[in-house]
């Protein structure tokens, strides 16, 4: 999937074919679609791209009433979405992957907790078994305090 759309992106004169079917690709990956950070801004840009490049071919080749440097300038924001579309698909992608590897770490250690198995810890874990595939990883991290959230408002200072 992310080599087809790697060649989207890089192809000299892209066609909407070319970009539908790493798209259409993405779709056998639903986990994915929940993990992506910039959905809209990628969306966007391939949408803007997609409307524009029939149109500046026609100025340039039917009426000639443009040049080649409208084509190209269409042609690198097309480049632009598919290329951050595909850096989101695999961001995405490892995130889900990482958060698979530990759910099935903070699984082994409850079992190995609720064993008698101390191993020098002095606490147990309160952690509740899940299936491997999750919706949001970062609901599921957020949930075992895996991690630490990014966005403060001003004015909540505590001392």
């Amino acid at each position: 999937m992310l080599l087809s759309g790697i060649i989207a992106t890089f192809k000299s004169y892209p066609t909407l074919g070319d970009s539908t079917v790493w798209l259409g690709l993405l779709g056998c990956f639903p986990d994915i679609w929940d993990d992506l950070r910039h959905p809209l801004l990628t969306a966007s840009l391939v949408l803007y791209s997609t409307l524009l490049l029939p149109i500046l071919l026609e100025l340039w080749l039917v009426s000639a009433t443009g040049n080649a440097n409208f084509m190209y300038a269409a042609t690198m924001v097309h480049s632009l979405g598919c290329g951050l579309g595909v850096l989101d698909v695999l961001g995405a992608a490892l995130r889900s992957g990482v958060l698979r590897e530990t759910i099935k770490l903070l699984d082994a250690d409850a079992r190995r907790l609720s064993a008698g198995d101390k191993g020098g810890v002095e606490k147990e874990l309160d952690v509740v078994r899940r299936p491997c595939s999750v919706i949001s990883a970062k609901r599921v991290l957020e949930e075992h305090d895996l991690v630490v959230v990014q966005y403060t408002t001003l004015g909540d200072d505590e001392q």
